[in-house]
């Protein structure tokens, strides 16, 4: 990523944020499945009573609403269930949260690990790329820990009849806002619920990726600079989904509990997060939804790598003749 000659910094963070756009309207039914199963019936109701009500002589959508926690056999079933009970569409609902969740930390998290990246390069530290991206991730998930929140709330459960996105928008926001403690803008600490969580599995998970994917991409590619064009779009493809799904499926426990604190009515804290989930189904219970988040991770990534070097082929880095570290 951190390109030898004179780059305009915008290009980079343009090329990645195409990249990230793509893979997440990709990845985003195995997103909302995944929440799904980790959410179970602990989402916290957003709906004002009459909504609710409205709804209880629709069976449709009463039969969307249970369907929601209900257990699903494995990633397709859940899949395939989602779609039949609420509609295609519901698949890919908050996919444009998740977007706003992403280019923007795109946007933050770019920069900062190129910039720590070369810092850390020059004053020799062999884990230079483990400790960036450890770094430069801690600050993008504290910038974008409101808008997840909310994506979270919005793809965890289904909507009563009658309720628009746009009313399920608003109805989720107050009702985060709601849960805050204290007066005027100390209630707004609630949206950021879950940060503790979200620190202890984003920046292990940032750590883990790149120790992973650097030894897996450059055994895939050739020692000197022979490689083609396709040949290093493969190996980040394939390096990129190695190491996101092994990442993932190590890190779901964690996911697991910011899910459930996230979602939980009431404030919860990560150590009861836990217990509650050992003392509900035990060690098993830490890994909901482990398969479709490795799935979705493998693929995102494996979209992010190899599209951002696709577009980087496209000239859209603007990056030099020189060589260049990528990602």
């Amino acid at each position: 990523m951190a390109q030898a000659g004179a780059v305009a910094d915008f290009s980079p963070v343009a090329a990645a944020s195409f990249s990230a756009v793509l893979s997440t309207v990709i990845a985003s039914p195995l997103d909302v499945l995944k929440t799904r199963m980790q959410a179970g019936q602990r989402m916290p109701s957003a709906w004002p009573s009459s909504a609710a009500a409205a709804s209880v002589n629709n069976s449709g959508s009463m039969q969307a609403i249970a369907h929601s926690s209900t257990q699903y056999r494995n990633a397709l079933d859940g899949l395939i269930k989602i779609a039949r009970t609420e509609g295609p569409a519901q698949l890919w609902r908050g996919t444009d949260l998740s977007l706003a969740v992403c280019v923007p930390a795109i946007a933050v998290y770019f920069p900062l690990y190129e910039h720590a990246l070369q810092h850390l390069q020059s004053a020799g530290v062999t884990a230079a790329p483990t400790v960036a991206g450890a770094a430069a991730r801690a600050v993008t998930a504290f910038a974008v820990s409101p808008m997840e929140l909310i994506r979270v709330r919005v793809q965890g459960s289904a909507a009563p009849a009658g309720v628009s996105y746009t009313q399920q928008l608003v109805s989720t926001v107050r009702s985060i806002h709601a849960q805050g403690e204290g007066q005027g803008v100390a209630k707004f600490r609630s949206f950021w619920r879950g940060m503790g969580v979200t620190l202890a599995k984003d920046v292990p998970f940032a750590a883990a990726y790149w120790s992973v994917l650097e030894p897996l991409r450059s055994t895939m590619l050739p020692k000197d600079a022979s490689a083609s064009t396709a040949q290093v779009i493969a190996a980040n493809a394939a390096a990129g989904y190695g190491a996101a799904a092994v990442t993932a499926a190590v890190t779901t426990p964690l996911d697991v509990a910011k899910t459930r604190m996230q979602t939980s009515p009431a404030r919860l804290g990560m150590g009861t997060a836990f217990s509650q989930i050992m003392s509900e189904g035990g060690l098993r219970a830490l890994y909901t939804g482990a398969g479709p988040r490795s799935a979705r991770a493998g693929c995102a990534y494996a979209i992010l790598m190899s599209s951002y070097e696709a577009f980087k082929g496209m000239g859209l880095t603007g990056s030099s003749s020189g060589t260049s570290e990528e990602l």
